[in-house]
């Protein structure tokens, strides 16, 4: 699979917006014929053969969109372009001197079918964090903060690992620190590009026996040689009881990742968990 993404992610490099579609599409197909290993997302309405969003993540989810602004394919609702408008109502301390880092990057898709109700869900967070900026006030002048030249930190970073087969999947990282023990809260969510609707895991696996893959990735995450032995049974049992509880986001592949934040399901030193669970969309 890292050889399948270096090669894709080399071709979108040297073509560039311009040729990334075609060339993409070719690559893909040539690395198909040759690695039996490499697991392949279900199959892709005809529509969308062509539309390929490159994107790595291997430690959780990483910017890497190559082909932003892309022309959509409107009949199969393939893709967006859209874009991300990067805020940044950061505070300095009283010697002008960053203090608490704010940088906060809103999504905005701009011809989908769904762009509204898509847009609306994200305006209505950045308002909730621009209304929380004065709180961090008082941080500015945090005797801590000024004895040791700290700076706090509570940022969204977004990132779109998938913009495809009418599925628009986005990552709102967030980092944050105020001291003590860093955290982080991150937004994962998944859109249907034409009705604008979040779409959840048994709308993306239509066909499975949806009771039975919650039972099998629960088993993942308890097993997981990584992690297995940090998970709360008793958190996940009581935050995320169903299949449609589970947090998610679409790799480039059209892998589904579970992403669950920091503290969510296992003690804070088990830092954010990502499972891998091998379901691709179909």
């Amino acid at each position: 699979m890292k050889q399948l993404i270096s090669l894709l992610l080399a071709g979108c490099l040297v073509l560039g917006l311009a040729g990334c579609q075609k060339e993409a599409s070719d690559r893909a197909q040539q690395a198909a014929s040759t690695s039996a290993s490499i697991p392949e997302p279900s199959s892709v309405p005809e529509d969308c053969s062509s539309q390929t969003y490159i994107s790595a993540v291997p430690d959780g989810p990483a910017p890497v969109d190559r082909c932003v602004g892309q022309e959509p394919v409107f009949d199969g609702v393939c893709s967006a372009a859209y874009q991300i408008i990067s805020h940044d109502p950061s505070l300095l301390d009283s010697r002008g001197k960053l203090a608490v880092d704010l940088r906060y990057d809103q999504i905005e898709v701009l011809n989908s079918p769904g762009a509204e109700k898509i847009n609306a869900y994200f305006t209505a967070l950045y308002e909730d964090f621009m209304a929380r900026v004065p709180d961090f006030a008082a941080y500015t002048e945090e005797p801590m903060r000024t004895d040791y030249e700290l700076v706090f930190e509570n940022t969204y970073l977004a990132f779109v690992p998938y913009n495809m087969d009418g599925v628009f999947s986005v990552v709102l990282k967030n980092s944050w620190y105020m001291g003590g023990v860093s955290d982080g809260a991150s937004v994962y969510c998944t859109f249907d590009l034409k009705t604008g609707e979040p779409l959840t895991l048994s709308q993306l696996l239509p066909g499975y026996d949806h009771e039975l893959v919650y039972v099998q990735l629960r088993s993942m995450l308890e097993q997981s040689p990584t992690f297995g032995e940090a998970i709360s049974v008793d958190r996940l049992d009581s935050d995320f009881p169903t299949l449609d509880a589970l947090p998610f986001y679409v790799s480039a592949d059209g892998e589904i990742i579970l992403a669950f934040n920091q503290y969510q399901i296992a003690y804070g030193a088990a830092g954010p968990i990502f499972l891998s669970t091998g379901l691709f969309l179909s």
